[in-house]
């Protein structure tokens, strides 16, 4: 999930590129994962994704981002 979300951080064309693979629905369900790690990729790639454009950014709102990060923070035993 590392290099997904740092390629997610790239160029427009890098990002676009992942999220043509389905790497917003990834990702938004990832944010439920039992695993740390993994959970901590996914609050990056969908931040990196987000700060693209507001069309990605509201296509991960769409999917239920807000929801998971949510879910996170409601969750967090901090």
């Amino acid at each position: 999930y590392r290099s997904l979300a740092n390629i997610a951080s790239g160029n427009r064309d890098q990002c676009q590129s992942v999220i043509d693979k389905g790497a917003i629905d990834l990702f938004v369900k990832r944010l439920r994962s039992p695993h740390l790690g993994i959970i901590e990729q996914a609050i990056w790639a969908v931040g990196n994704i987000a700060s693209d454009s507001s069309f990605h950014r509201d296509a991960i709102i769409r999917k239920g981002g807000i929801q998971g990060l949510m879910h996170i923070i409601q969750n967090c035993k901090c």
